[in-house]
């Protein structure tokens, strides 16, 4: 009967929630003898135009769930009773209606691929224009039950990146779009596996125009390997990809007499592992120029410093060979010196043994002609150095000279300094008060605080250079007598 279903038999309190692409409608039944209930949507807002969905609710019925909808649109219901008496149906009145947003579009095209050997770049498609951002979740695996957020991004982002990953382990990613109606569908899924990078990477020259490259390869997951190289100061580019377990490779039809420099990193789906270290080759064809400007001075009794000058060239390194019976023999010092080194110190030396140095550098092809020879003689130190205050206010100095090849003897005192950085602890060093010609064994210092303690040490000096210190002594300035 209409007057049964009519009025305040009307369904009231209709409520709507939306969760991805699906509305879920509740109400209250006010009717004793309803055979259903109709639901109408609409997608034109509340004084749109509403279409009776196609199906039906039995009597007693207070839900409903309307799936397959859009996303980001806005979905309006109302729901009435109705009675069938044979072929006739009777409605009541509609309830009121309740309208609900449905979440954003959920993103697509997730990919994630290596950075380097501990994190991950996650991109994907934005399809959304209206989240307020995307919540970006990592798993161990595809088929997870548990996923975790990796990190959250701003609106109208399609990009990630997520740090401190463990190298040669597996990590799956999906993507969700959420504003504050709620959350889209999560994306599809990507895995991926950051390699662990190579290392040991050494090139060499063997043959002209030629360089040969081998690594280690520490990854069982790599795709393969991507090798770049620069010459000079020069941007670097990819010369080589290369198929996985790969460990060696050879660069050849390069320009004759160039430094290279080679990187290598293992590839993975897109991505890559850290880098190798460096290293560099010349493709010789000729040996390197020969160094220049070689210098040598005693550093102490026992030891000599060789330094040279270089520009760098073709060379992979250098050899620094000794003398010490006049240049008739050589005997090598130091077989390989790295190319970027310019000095080295040579101990273990006889102090008032005169000695030779040269310098020679190298490559694949062979060794440079030597460098100019430089020769030195490590003085050996002074003994028995004693201080004696004088009535004059000075203190006297005297040692025992024990080198006949210095060229004078250095004076210095011990000076200290409050250093206000270190919780005013003193600094001290030893300071030249003084130097005196060759053959000299004294030296009186004024001009001193009375009552002050002065500490003194004496070293023979010799082509720039020192000889060991003496022994340490000091003494306490006395007040000048009266006159």
């Amino acid at each position: 009967m209409l007057a049964a279903l009519g009025g305040s038999n009307a369904p009231s309190n209709l409520t709507t929630l939306v969760t991805h692409n699906e509305a879920d409608l509740t109400w209250r039944d006010n009717s004793p003898n309803e055979t259903g209930f109709e639901v109408d949507r609409s997608t034109t807002g509340p004084n749109g135009t509403f279409t009776a969905l196609p199906t039906r609710t039995a009597a007693n019925v207070t839900s409903y769930s309307d799936a397959g909808l859009g996303a980001e649109t806005q979905y309006c219901y109302k729901v009435r009773g109705f009675k069938v008496n044979g072929k006739n149906t009777d409605y009541s009145a509609f309830s009121n209606i309740s309208c609900s947003t449905t979440p954003p579009r959920p993103a697509s095209n997730t990919n994630a691929a290596p950075s380097n050997s501990h994190a991950v770049d996650v991109s994907w498609t934005d399809n959304s224009g209206a989240e307020d951002g995307y919540r970006i979740e990592r798993a161990p695996s595809a088929d997870a039950v548990v996923w975790e957020t990796a990190g959250t991004t701003a609106g109208n982002t399609a990009s990630f990146r997520d740090w401190q990953r463990a190298s040669e382990v597996q990590v799956c990613y999906r993507v969700i779009a959420f504003n504050a109606l709620g959350t889209s569908e999560p994306s599809n899924l990507d895995c991926t596996t950051p390699p662990t990078g190579p290392t040991g990477l050494s090139a060499s020259s063997v043959v002209d125009r030629t360089i040969d490259l081998k690594w280690s390869d520490n990854s069982g997951v790599e795709g393969g390997y991507e090798v770049q190289r620069s010459a000079a100061d020069g941007p670097s580019s990819v010369v080589a990809m290369l198929p996985p377990n790969t460990v060696t490779y050879r660069d050849a039809g390069l320009e004759g007499d160039t430094r290279y420099t080679y990187l290598v990193r293992a590839t993975k789906d897109g991505g890559f592992s850290d880098f190798s270290n460096s290293a560099t080759a010349v493709s010789a064809s000729i040996p390197p120029p020969a160094p220049s400007g070689t210098t040598v001075r005693p550093n102490g009794s026992s030891s000599v410093i060789v330094a040279w000058t270089y520009t760098p060239a073709t060379e992979d390194g250098f050899r620094v060979e000794r003398s010490i019976d006049n240049e008739v023999s050589w005997t090598t010092v130091v077989a390989a010196v790295e190319r970027g080194a310019r000095a080295i110190v040579d101990g273990g030396r006889t102090s008032e043994q005169k000695v030779w140095y040269r310098v020679f550098a190298f490559n694949a092809k062979g060794n440079s002609d030597p460098s100019n020879t430089a020769f030195t003689t490590p003085p050996a130190a002074p003994t028995e150095l004693t201080a004696t205050p004088a009535t004059d206010g000075s203190i006297q100095l005297t040692w025992r000279d024990n080198s006949s090849v210095e060229d004078a003897y250095e004076v210095q005192r011990l000076v200290c300094y409050q250093n206000y950085y270190y919780y005013y602890n003193n600094y001290c060093e030893y300071v030249t008060v003084g130097v005196v010609d060759l053959g000299v064994t004294s030296f009186r210092e004024t001009g001193l605080n009375p009552g002050e303690f002065y500490q003194y040490r004496v070293v023979a000096r010799k082509d720039g250079g020192y000889s060991d210190p003496s022994n340490e002594t000091g003494a306490t300035a006395s007040a000048p007598s009266p006159d």
